[in-house]
């Protein structure tokens, strides 16, 4: 499957994923100039302990999909390697994340609490796994 497919499925993923816990998308791949952002929500700080619902924050959220590798040194014993995806997310893509999630903010008028997080999904033989790492970083204003 090419990079731009696995791309559209791991957001379609995402998107249930979030959908499923509360979650309101208000926006896909939403573009201002050369950015972009994967998945504007609105939702939940999230915090999966806790079952009461906080004031709804707007998540922005980067998705990275993944296919599961396998490789191993000793023959015959294979062991699954991953890229964490928080460390795909460099400070130039927060940056851009940062800058475009403030455009979209003062362009709608939100006044909600911007939150950043990471949704990694992994494609193996089996299916898919998905991790979310919530306020994976901070917007330095």
């Amino acid at each position: 499957m090419n990079s731009v497919l696995k791309g559209a499925e791991a957001e379609a993923i995402a998107c249930s994923w979030l959908r499923e816990r509360g979650f309101e998308i208000v926006e896909r791949n939403f573009r201002h100039n050369h950015l972009e952002v994967d998945i504007i929500a609105i939702g939940p700080l999230y915090d999966p302990g806790v079952k009461s619902l906080s004031t709804p924050v707007l998540h922005i959220i980067e998705v990275r999909g993944r296919e599961a590798k396998f490789e191993s040194d000793v023959p015959g014993e294979m062991e699954r390697t991953i890229i964490d995806p928080a460390l795909t997310v460099d400070e130039k893509k927060q940056k851009h994340l940062i800058d475009a999630a403030s455009f979209y903010a003062l362009s709608h008028k939100l006044d909600l609490e911007l939150v950043f997080d990471i949704i990694s999904v992994e494609f193996l033989e089996s299916g898919s796994r998905l991790s979310f790492i919530p306020n994976a970083f901070r917007a330095e204003w």
